[in-house]
């Protein structure tokens, strides 16, 4: 009986082991996204900007501009895909 039960024992602490880890790793992961997610909103707030500028500007200073939101479009896109394959 005392076999049993330290099996049983060693078992229940191997699980609350994994599911330590689990958590502190879940955390992390948390935490890595929140960064991606502010990585985001600021290319997003730049894009805003370019557009502003494209507006005010010379047709070359819109191209430019234009240009420049593309580029941080893409920048977007890639830190979205990021964040969709950790979800």
């Amino acid at each position: 009986m005392t076999e049993i039960r330290n099996k049983i024992e060693a078992l229940w602490n191997k699980l609350k082991e994994e599911r330590d880890e689990l958590r502190v790793q879940t955390h992390l992961a948390k935490l890595e996204a929140l960064e991606e997610w502010d990585k985001v909103e600021e290319k997003l707030e730049q894009i805003k900007a370019k557009a502003g500028h494209a507006v005010e500007g010379t047709e070359e200073a819109a191209e430019h501009a234009l240009e420049s939101a593309r580029h941080l479009g893409e920048e977007v896109r890639e830190l979205i895909g990021k964040l969709r394959s950790k979800v």
